[in-house]
């Protein structure tokens, strides 16, 4: 009777450990800064946990993440955050799971600030033999804009910039452009501004001299 009891307590202990072998505890992983941020769009990371299988991203726009505005389940590693919007603050944290079990807690939460819509060059007016008043439309949450002129519509590497437009900050929604040859072609484009956060280039826009 005693080697029975002494045999179900041995194959009680081992089917535990096997148990606890197929399901063991998910760490909890560590998001680690954004990349290719765009107006639009970032890549999320964080870094690969020893026993997890897939992981979950949440994003807000408060630390709180009582609203979040994504979440995606079952990633298997870094991840593109999609459709969002300019110039705004984003949070980010991930959880992880093995085979979807025994869920981790989320990591640290990392800020990520999308760049700003890039403006919408218009055409040029007030032209002479000489300058031209670039156009641009406003964009919202922007008060400066990076102006760029060439000659070659910016097709060279680097670009062939006129001399003193090869980025200059301006405001509002217009500059005018001055010390240029008569009857010749440019081509202006800009940039929105935040701080140090740069946007895409705008379309370009041409012109000819009188």
């Amino acid at each position: 009777m005693k080697k029975l009891l002494y045999l179900l307590m041995v194959l009680t202990v081992i089917g535990c450990s096997k148990d606890d072998d197929s399901n063991p505890t998910t760490g909890t992983p560590t998001a680690t800064a954004a990349t290719d941020i765009s107006s639009s769009t970032f890549l999320a990371k964080w870094n690969s946990v020893s026993n997890a299988t897939e992981y979950e991203l949440q994003v807000a726009t408060e630390t709180s993440f009582a609203n979040p505005v994504v979440t995606q389940t079952n990633l298997s590693g870094p991840t593109a955050v999609t459709q969002l919007n300019g110039n705004t603050e984003y949070f980010y944290r991930v959880s992880a799971t093995n085979l979807n079990q025994n869920p981790s807690g989320y990591s640290n939460i990392i800020s990520v600030i999308t760049l700003p819509d890039a403006p919408v060059a218009i055409a040029g007016s007030d032209i002479t033999q000489s300058s031209f008043q670039a156009n641009w439309e406003a964009v919202t949450g922007v008060t400066e804009y990076v102006l760029y002129v060439s000659q070659d519509n910016f097709t060279s590497s680097p670009p062939e910039y006129v001399s003193g437009y090869d980025g200059i900050t301006v405001n509002g929604t217009s500059h005018m452009v001055s010390g240029l040859d008569s009857n010749s072609f440019y081509y202006f484009r800009l940039e929105s501004k935040v701080g140090t956060r740069i946007s895409e280039p705008s379309n370009s826009e041409m012109i000819q001299t009188l």
